[in-house]
């Protein structure tokens, strides 16, 4: 049995399968499969089936090639060699059909031996030809479905597209079924088509990248808005401009239940809207400008600013331009005036766009009070096309308007212009900034009150609770003004000032330039003094013809004025012995002149033309005075008559030096004694020097001769430096005399003269 056992054998046969193999077994005898996959997976399988069976002449026969040896040791050229000879030689025995089967089976037996190089190639027939298959099947499904009747039907009715007795199909319908293998992509395919997918992910990823940064872009824009927007906030209010959201009100502010700050234009604001207030009411003006600016942030972008634009800008209602101007007219003279911009103003600020707008909203209330003055001014005062018109005299005229500046208001060069209308225009500028400073006194003052009532307000027993001040701020009423009226009477101050100087200047011209004294003129400005004032609490103001200040105090413009005027005490001393000339000007309620004479009272002079005539007849009393004196002073008159007596001038009531003088004589061996009355007038001409009459008179005879001092000789100016008997307001000045005289040349000079006169 052993060696029966031993003499079996196993015979195992191993072929290839085309049938799916298990490819491991289980501790259990299970097999275990390879997953079915998708049927480009089962195909790659086959064709890798083939390909192994096909073994070493699998790349031995190819579509093209006729030079390779076939598996059974031919070649193809032989083959098809063999077959065309068969070809021709069944041809030639008369059988065309035989030919013609010939040809196709040599055909088909090369095409059968057309062995396909690579995988890939069998891929692609087993593809085509799957795909035949699968349209095939799709057609024998259709056929096989149509002669199936529908379930529950018996297919010979009435309407029926069934046949009645259809024949009997081998298979149901829907048992054939074939699997769609989609066509193999390429490895350069497979390779573009990967690039093409990173590109476009890539392309996706750059997208969103520059979403993302255009997003962070305008998030840093934003930031950046807001912090320009803010610190601009801050920055106004760091420069004291009072900022008022949109829901904030004011107690006192209300009108018919709407904040006026909140009416922007025809719209209500919002609780988000930030004002910046820069109007006058809270201190007492009365007006109903619209004075809130609305902040609002700068929308445009930032490439599209042109230049350097903030992000906070402001929308001003009531922007206007317009200023104040005032401008003095001299008859006869071109209306010229310089426009004068701000001067340390940083331009494009909003800081700066507040102030021009403040500035312009005071200048409109301003004009706005001086309106109403004028309206209630009867006389010397006119409104003509918005604008005011003050005449001060016959030559000037002041004009004060509230206007956009005009073209004409700029100057190219101010070389063009006159001293005088510089003058004025400096006149008209310092009025302009006087009546600025009084608003701006008058808000002050406001203020002060107001925080006084408030503390009143907040201490125990003062009154009201501690906290309701907001509700007092109407009861802040602006008081009457008086501008223009004060700004009337200075400039006819001035005027009625200037006229007395040219009256001055031209009245002491000739004693300036022919007298042997100094003529000294001092004027003192007192400003606004009531008649009791101490002397030290004047202001002192050299406007004459020569002065010195002595005292000076800053006073504020037009402080009582209107209840004291404005005055100058002058004095003109002819020489430093006479009594000086001493008259005050005074500007309330008309300028006029009033001298201060110690023998005599004397009316206010308002026409300069009889003060001109009072004044010469003063200097003359006050000359001839001197001139008496002079003679009075010679104690020897002639030398070669010793017997002549030095006679006693003396003034008559004309106003004249008189004196009579006895003069020896000898007649028939007798002594006589001859009286020549002496009269000497003293005469002022304008367009002349100062002459003097000499009028001789005696029994015998009446001589008259008129003499001037400019003929008398010129010696070096002696020093005049004493003040014993001056008054105080008679402050010594440098000599005005332009020529060098004295009173020994002088009194020589006068002795000659009357000694020729007398024939002695």
């Amino acid at each position: 049995m052993a060696a029966e056992e031993s003499n079996k054998r196993i015979k195992l046969n191993l072929e290839r399968s085309l049938e799916r193999l298990p490819f491991d077994i289980t501790q259990k005898a299970e097999e275990i499969y390879l997953p079915d996959g998708d049927p480009s997976e089962k195909l790659k399988r086959k064709i890798k089936v083939i390909s192994d069976a096909a073994g070493d002449y699998y790349d031995q026969y190819t579509d093209n090639a006729t030079s390779t040896e076939t598996p059974g040791g031919g070649s193809a050229t032989g083959v098809t060699t063999s077959v065309k000879d068969r070809f021709i030689i069944q041809g030639e025995s008369g059988g065309s059909a035989v030919a013609t089967s010939t040809a196709a089976a040599a055909a088909a037996v090369v095409v059968a031996n057309a062995r396909v190089t690579s995988p890939q190639g069998i891929y692609t027939k087993l593809w085509h030809a799957q795909s035949e298959i699968g349209i095939a099947l799709d057609v024998l499904n259709i056929v096989i479905s149509s002669f199936q009747s529908p379930l529950g039907s018996g297919g010979s009715g009435p309407g029926s597209t069934f046949p009645t007795n259809p024949p009997h199909t081998a298979l149901p319908a829907g048992s054939l079924k074939c699997e769609y293998v989609p066509k193999p992509v390429l490895v350069s395919a497979q390779i573009q088509n990967e690039k093409l997918a990173l590109g476009a992910k890539r392309q996706q990823l750059r997208s969103a990248a520059d979403i993302l940064m255009q997003g962070a872009k305008k998030l840093k824009r934003v930031m950046v808005d807001e912090d320009e927007f803010w610190a601009g906030a801050l920055t106004l209010r760091k420069n004291n401009w009072c900022l008022v959201s949109g829901r904030s009100g004011v107690p006192g502010h209300l009108q018919q239940g709407v904040h006026p700050h909140l009416l922007h234009g025809n719209r209500l604001g919002t609780g988000s809207q930030l004002f910046v207030h820069y109007g006058f009411r809270d201190v007492g003006s009365l007006y109903g400008e619209r004075a809130y600016a609305e902040m609002v942030r700068n929308t445009s972008p930032r490439d599209e600013r042109p230049g350097r634009v903030k992000s906070i800008e402001l929308h001003i209602p009531n922007q206007s331009g317009k200023a104040l101007v005032m401008s003095l007219i001299q008859q006869g003279t071109a209306n010229i005036k310089e426009r004068r911009e701000p001067k340390g103003r940083k331009p494009n600020t909003l800081h700066t766009q507040l102030l021009e707008v403040q500035d312009s909203l005071f200048d409109g209330e301003l004009y706005q009070e001086l309106v109403n003055e004028a309206r209630a001014m009867t006389s010397s005062v006119s409104i003509v096309d918005n604008e005011i018109l003050v005449s001060i005299n016959d030559e000037l005229e002041l004009r004060i308007a509230y206007r956009c500046p005009a073209p004409e208001d700029l100057l190219p060069t101010t070389s063009s212009k006159s001293d005088l209308a510089k003058r004025l225009e400096g006149m008209a500028d310092i009025l302009l900034h006087a009546i600025q400073l009084t608003q701006h006194q008058r808000y002050r003052r406001n203020i002060k009150e107001r925080s006084d009532s408030f503390f009143k307000s907040s201490r125990p027993g003062g009154g009201r609770i501690a906290g309701t001040f907001g509700q007092i701020q109407q009861t802040l009423q602006q008081r009457p003004t008086v501008m223009l009226s004060m700004m009337l009477q200075a400039l006819q101050y001035y005027s009625f000032s200037k006229r007395l100087q040219e009256i001055l200047t031209r009245s002491t011209r000739n004693l300036r330039h022919c007298w042997w004294e100094t003529i000294r003129l001092q004027t003192v400005d007192v400003k606004s003094p009531p008649p009791s004032s101490n002397a030290s609490s004047l202001d002192f103001e050299n406007v004459g013809l020569s002065s010195r200040s002595s005292h000076r105090r800053t006073i504020s413009p037009f402080e009582n004025v209107s209840n004291h005027g404005m005055g100058s005490a002058i004095s003109i001393r002819v020489g430093r012995r006479a009594s000086p000339i001493r008259f005050v000007v005074r500007s309330h309620p008309l300028p006029c002149v009033v001298l201060q004479l110690c023998d005599r009272p004397s009316a206010p002079i308002t026409h300069l033309a009889e003060f001109e005539k009072v004044l010469e007849q003063e200097l003359a009393t006050r000359a001839i005075g001197r001139i008496c004196d002079v003679l009075n002073s010679i104690n020897v008159w002639s030398g070669s008559m010793p017997g002549l007596q030095s006679p006693r001038f003396v003034i008559d009531i004309e106003q004249h030096c008189v004196g009579v003088f006895a003069i020896p004589q000898q007649q028939s061996g007798e002594s006589l004694v001859k009286s020549s009355h002496v009269r000497l007038i003293f005469g002022m001409e304008v367009n002349r020097a100062i002459g003097i009459t000499i009028i001789i008179s005696n029994q015998d005879q009446f001589r008259s001769k008129r003499i001037f001092l400019e003929d008398q000789s010129l010696y070096s100016t002696l020093s005049t430096s004493e003040d014993d008997g001056f008054h105080p307001h008679d402050v010594l000045t440098p000599g005005t005399s332009e020529t060098g005289r004295t009173m020994e040349t002088f009194r020589s000079w006068l002795k000659q003269n009357i000694l020729v006169e007398l024939n002695i």
